[in-house]
Formats: C-alpha cells, sequence, structure tokens
C-alpha cells in the first residue's frame, strides 16, 4: 500500500473538532501509521496537519511528532476544509486520508511522540506502580459530572490517583470566546495532582499507561479506550456519537448523568 503514496510529495491530514475529536481522529485515521514508512522512503515528503479547532491546546499533540512537518491551527468552523481545498490543491498537496480510504486502525498502531523534558518530566512523577488516572472534567463548566465521581471511594484506595486536566478556551468563528476554568485539590497522600500542569501530550501519555482511567465527558478517554485501558465514563444520558460508541466498544462502564 505504501507504493500509492509515493506518488505524491505532499499531503495533508485534516482534525476537526475539539481536543477529544482530535485525539479520536488521530487514533482513528488508518493513514498515519503509515507516516514513518513513507518517511523513510521518500524522504522530502512534506506533511502537514490542519487542525480545525476550538481549543488552541489541540495542536500540542502534534508538536513532537517525527513525521509531521507542519501543524496549521484555524479557528473552528464546521467543515473548514472545503475553504482551504482550493489552494491546497493549486500547492500541489493530497490528503493523506484519499490515498488510504476508511477510517479504522487496530488499537496500538499509533504513537504519541513526547519531547524528552516531556518523558523526563513523567518519570519524575509517575513511579513504576500501578495508577488509577482520573479527569474530572466534562470539557465545560459542568460541576454536576464532576460531582458524580465516588470519590469517596477512590480516594480511599491505596493506590496513586493522577488527576490530569487543565484550563483552556472555547473559540467558535462568529462567536465570542468562551474561557474554561479547571481546577482540583487534595491533601490525600496518594494523589497527583497534575491539573493545570501536564500539558496534552503529557496527559494522554499517563491516561494511556493507567491501570485504569475514570472521566467524565473526556477528551482522554479518546486515548486511554484506545490503548485498551478500562475505565468508567460518566456521560450525559442523551448523548450518542462517535465518543460514545467508542466507550461502548471498549466495554467501559457509562454512567448517565
Amino acid at each position: 500500500m505504501i507504493e500509492k503514496f509515493l506518488q505524491h510529495k505532499r499531503y495533508y491530514v485534516y482534525f476537526e473538532g475539539g481536543l477529544g475529536d482530535i485525539l479520536l481522529q488521530y487514533f482513528k485515521y488508518e493513514c498515519l501509521p503509515f507516516l514513518k514508512e513513507l518517511k523513510e522512503r521518500q524522504p522530502d515528503t512534506y506533511v502537514k496537519a490542519i487542525l480545525s479547532t476550538h481549543n488552541s491546546m489541540s495542536g500540542e499533540i502534534f508538536r513532537y511528532h517525527p513525521y509531521i512537518d507542519e501543524v496549521e491551527l484555524h479557528t473552528y468552523a464546521p467543515d473548514y476544509i472545503s475553504k482551504l481545498l482550493p489552494l491546497l490543491h493549486y500547492q500541489g498537496y493530497t490528503s493523506l486520508r484519499d490515498i488510504v480510504p476508511g477510517s479504522a486502525a487496530p488499537a496500538g498502531s499509533h504513537d504519541l511522540y513526547l519531547s524528552d523534558n516531556d518523558m523526563t518530566y513523567v518519570k519524575s512523577v509517575l513511579v513504576d506502580s500501578p495508577y488509577t488516572c482520573v479527569h474530572p472534567f466534562a470539557g465545560k463548566q459542568d460541576f454536576k459530572a464532576e460531582r458524580a465521581i465516588d470519590w469517596k471511594t477512590l480516594l480511599a484506595q491505596p493506590e496513586n490517583i493522577v488527576i490530569i486536566g487543565g484550563d483552556s478556551a472555547r473559540e467558535f468563528v462568529g462567536r465570542e470566546k468562551i474561557e474554561i476554568r479547571e481546577a482540583f485539590t487534595s491533601n490525600q497522600p496518594n494523589v497527583i495532582n497534575l491539573v493545570n500542569i501536564a500539558n496534552p501530550r503529557i496527559a494522554s501519555y499517563i491516561a494511556m499507561h493507567a491501570k485504569y482511567f475514570i472521566g467524565t465527558l473526556s477528551c482522554y478517554v479518546c486515548v486511554a479506550a484506545y490503548q485498551n485501558v478500562p475505565g468508567t465514563c460518566y456521560i450525559p444520558g442523551w448523548l450518542n456519537d462517535d465518543f460514545t460508541e467508542l466507550v461502548k466498544q471498549k466495554g467501559y462502564t457509562r454512567v448517565n448523568l
């Protein structure tokens, strides 16, 4: 299949939505695992990731990707790629997903790339013993979701509990910017609080290597579930989309809010 790639020198991959949407697409797109071989066989190939996102932190996922040369961020608008296509075609870009059709990829076939500093920090924070990862925020200030978690039982367990998350902003074309604040405090000795400390790359790494994952309508479920980390997810009862389908497929315990 790699021979199909060698017909072109410029490629783009389009991602759309919030951080969770983009992580979901990152693990779903079957074209991405071919980038390593493509770059090895055709080193002068140029690959651009284009993000139409309402969360500017989404670009951090790609910052150290060794096979993506450029990350282009755009404020979120649905199907924004249609506005860019004429210029992309003029510049000689081809969609990676047009070369490798479909969207399903086997679990474990995608890697997240961290910097050396990221890995040094992860090793300084985490010990080798198993831990539970918790992302208690719902992508908005949904305190009902955060309160739904059984914190008393969770904090009573002897294993370490790593809390991830952080402030962000929601930006949409033609709409006012929305600031989202996330905070967590605990004096429990087994709680490692990385809220507003761990960047999305580190948080994703922590989620995908956890023994168990607990989240609300969480972007990091999209990492943990694809790596077959078992878990529980708190989700509004009315929601039925790619996110909830992933939770179902991976056997997560779903708690309706």
